[in-house]
């Protein structure tokens, strides 16, 4: 319950919407289950000698197995989901305001109001 918390106010930081998988528990949130496989599998990486990884991941461009297959599948769902939130966001970046009129501080709206050239 911890860390669906913790996702979800690292969301609502981050990209100003919140993943809301504590209200989906006891189901998982496809965002929160990629994240947590592939900070697993980037630290296993750590462990075992490139030699062995590095070549499984070569072959991810003909053929999906594997723990590689999985962080290729994993990074696709984060990359989804962000790309969603910074759709939306771009769609309504000029509409969003807190409760004293001000605009909304999120770090997407952040960075945007510091250089309107972001790309992603």
């Amino acid at each position: 319950m911890l860390s669906r918390f913790t996702l979800d106010c690292f969301t609502a930081i981050a990209f100003g919407k919140s993943t809301e998988s504590i209200d989906m528990y006891p189901e998982l949130h496809p965002f929160a289950e990629a994240f947590d496989n592939l900070i697993t599998s980037m630290g296993r990486r750590h462990i075992i000698p490139w030699f062995f990884w590095m070549p499984a991941r070569w072959m991810q461009q003909f053929i999906e197995f594997g723990r590689e297959g999985r962080i290729k599948r994993d990074i696709k769902v984060i990359n989804d989901f962000a790309n969603q939130v910074l759709d939306q966001r771009q769609k309504s970046i000029s509409n969003i305001t807190d409760e004293s009129g001000d605009k909304y501080n999120d770090i997407i709206s952040l960075f945007y109001k510091h250089d309107k050239t972001l790309t992603r």
